[in-house]
């Protein structure tokens, strides 16, 4: 079992107090329980990338230059793509 909020088990949940709960709920699930995980991942992530490098970017710009396109154009992989040790016909 795990607080919420402080002394949160001893706390009736009401219709008054359920929006609140729920908020805490979600932060708890989306942050809190893998908090440690977003921080090493972070912590490892900075080291690359300096926090002030990245922060100029919004995060559609930033998955962009991650990811790149979403869209694939197998022609444009193939007229582009460097073949070492093996051609387009290896195995």
């Amino acid at each position: 079992m795990i607080d919420l909020i402080p002394n949160g088990r001893n706390i009736d949940l009401k219709n008054e107090n359920k929006e609140y709960y729920v908020e805490r709920k979600a932060y708890y699930t989306l942050y809190l329980s893998v908090q440690k995980q977003i921080d090493a991942f972070l912590e490892g992530f900075y080291e690359i990338i300096p926090r002030d490098l990245i922060s100029i970017f919004t995060y559609k710009e930033l998955e962009l230059l991650i990811s790149g396109m979403p869209d694939y154009k197998i022609s444009d992989l193939k007229a582009n793509t460097n073949y070492n040790g093996y051609t387009a016909n290896s195995p």
